[in-house]
Order: C-alpha cells, then structure tokens, then sequence
C-alpha cells in the first residue's frame, strides 16, 4: 500500500497519484499536497508564512500556500524542496481524500486567474501581505519577530498577533481617531489580558487590526 504522506492530487488527472520525486516545477503536471490545518504549526517552525506565501527563513525564497480553513494546499514542487525533517514531520498531516474546495478563491485569481486586482479585492489579509511582500525593511522586521501573517485560530494566537504586529508595524494605538474602546481592547490584547472573545469576534478584530496595519504602511511608505 502506497504511504499517504507520498500522494498528491493531480489536477489534470482529477484525483490522486503517487508523488513525483523529480517534479520542482509542477510545469506539465500540477500536483497539489494537500495537509491538515494542524500542520501549521510545524511549517512555522521553518518558514515565515506570510499570507499566500512560505518564506524560507534563511534564503527569503517565497513558496506559494493556500491556507484555508481546515486544509493547507501546496504544490507537489514546493512539497518536494522542503527538507527531509519537515517532511517526516508532516507525513501525519497528509490529506489523501479530496477536501471540498480544492483551493481558495484568491488563490485561483492568484494561481490560475493571474488577475492582476487579486492582491486589492480579496481582503485585508491577502492586501496586507501583499504590502509586506513589496518592502524589504518591513518583511526582515517579520522575520525577526517572526510575525506570521495568518487568522488566529484562537484568542492566544490574536493576543501574539498584535503584539507582534505593534513592534512591526509602529501601529500608534493612541492616535486620536480610534475610538476609547478600541484602544482599551488593542493595548489588552498586546498585554495578553484575557478578554472573553467568539471565534467570529477574533476574526473580525484580526481583520481589523490588518487595515490598521495597512494604514500604517501606506503612512509610512508614501
């Protein structure tokens, strides 16, 4: 029985086939590796991941990823240059059964679409990683703070967020025009201060806090 961790799903053939070992370019055929969302916290461990994008922590090669809720899809080229290690890693997050979306709609705009409005009309997430992308200064201040840009999954990782966005970004939070309740809640969540939040609230602050970072950029980087 071929292993999980060694198959990938063949867009041309419309289902899956064992990975191909020698294909870094997914040029004649396209693989797609698809993993459990829990594997995310692995594939922090060696690169930056930076909304679409893994960035390698040492070189800054960019890898494309399509993080979506439950499942993280990358290509059967970019799977085949991660290091032994991770890919041991990974083998237990492996998805061999096809998931429901093959892809998110940014990333077939991105991927397949090449519209050239994708990085402006899919959210603040993908706006903001785009920006980041763009400036040199900004994405080694990620990397140092090893900041990645992704929707937290809990009120923990929107608490690491922000305070990680503050020290990127230089967001004022006491600027005038925010409002006295946001303030409270900005400064409590990069101390850490436990506030009892919905999924949907951490959402919706986390997108929040992106268009203040995207503000901030476009203030700074005119």
């Amino acid at each position: 029985m071929t292993n999980v961790a060694h198959m990938v799903y063949d867009l041309g053939l419309g289902g899956f086939r064992v990975l191909d070992k020698t294909n870094y370019n997914d040029d004649t055929k396209i693989g797609i590796v698809y993993l459990s969302i829990k594997s995310l916290q692995l594939l922090k461990r060696y690169f930056l991941i930076c909304g679409y994008a893994l960035i390698d922590k040492n070189a800054r090669i960019l890898y494309p990823i399509d993080v979506q809720k439950e499942t993280i899809a990358v290509y059967e080229g970019t799977y085949n240059r991660f290091p032994d290690a991770l890919k041991h890693g990974l083998a237990q997050y492996v998805i061999n059964t096809r998931p429901s979306f093959l892809f998110t709609p940014f990333f077939i705009d991105w991927q397949f679409k090449m519209k050239r409005d994708c990085f402006t009309e899919n959210g603040p997430l993908i706006k903001l990683s785009s920006d980041c992308l763009e400036r040199a200064k900004i994405l080694g201040k990620m990397l140092k703070y090893n900041c990645h840009l992704i929707e937290p999954a809990n009120f923990g990782e929107l608490c690491e967020f922000t305070g990680k966005a503050h020290e990127v970004y230089g967001l004022d939070i006491y600027e005038e025009d925010y409002s006295d309740n946001f303030k409270y809640l900005i400064d409590s969540l990069i101390n850490g201060y436990h506030i009892n939040m919905t999924k949907f609230e951490i959402e919706k602050v986390f997108f929040q806090i992106c268009h203040l970072c995207i503000a901030q950029l476009e203030k700074d980087y005119v």
